[in-house]
């Protein structure tokens, strides 16, 4: 009888070794083949990531070229784990929608390996019926609101600079309009009478004046 070659992990950050054995009642198989999963094709993407030269995922790859179609359960669950961590590492080098697109191919995967969609009956060894064609993809949701503005941090302990130098003066401003004229103050007190002037001379005599002061002449005597 042929014996299948099953995964199984001997480090999981260091390497993968192939097992050659019989199925064994003790162990859970599922499924890798292309009819079945895209987990080949998908793993093949992500490897083209990882620069480990001993890459469980470059293992994997080469384990599928071998035309195999059987994996433990648990290393092929290790194996998606070690993907994802690659694929995180590229968040920041692919495009958002090339990293949704990845992300949601291995939470499918995750998804089929757990819900025993890959699943082999250990005993009859035949796989589960071939699974429907997938649904189209719902629509993502709205991005949620923006939380509240965290608390203000507590001042920092700097020292206060120096102060800079005065800057110069600036150029003299343009004169302002004259205001308005104010009220008229009030009328000063009446001021002291002056002292009297000396009196002035007497003036000449009037013509009437002179003939009164004139005395009679005496009488010529006719001899």
């Amino acid at each position: 009888m042929k014996h299948i070659r099953f995964f199984q992990f001997s480090s999981f950050v260091i390497s993968l070794s192939l097992l050659v054995s019989p199925l064994s009642a003790n162990d859970s198989y599922i499924f890798i083949d292309k009819e079945f999963s895209n987990i080949a094709e998908v793993i093949a993407e992500i490897s083209a990531w990882d620069s480990n030269p001993n890459s469980p995922l470059r293992e994997f790859n080469q384990y599928v070229l071998e035309n195999n179609s059987i994996a433990l359960k648990d290393t092929i669950l290790e194996i998606l784990a070690y993907a994802e961590d690659v694929v995180e590492k590229q968040q920041n080098k692919i495009s958002q929608q090339q990293l949704d697109n990845i992300n949601d191919s291995l939470d499918i995967l995750a998804n089929q390996v757990h819900n025993g969609d890959l699943a082999i009956d250990n005993y009859s060894r035949a796989p589960h019926g071939r699974r429907g064609p997938r649904g189209d993809r719902g629509h993502r949701g709205h991005t949620g609101g923006t939380g509240a503005t965290g608390a203000t941090g507590a001042t920092g302990a700097g020292i206060t600079g120096a102060t800079g130098a005065t800057g110069q003066t600036g150029a003299i401003g343009n004169t302002g309009a004259t205001g308005a004229t104010g009220n008229t103050g009030a009328t000063g007190a009446t001021g002291n009478t002056g002292a009297t002037g000396a009196t002035g001379a007497t003036g000449a005599a009037g013509p009437g004046q002179a003939r009164a002061d004139r005395r009679p002449e005496a009488p010529r005597d006719p001899r």
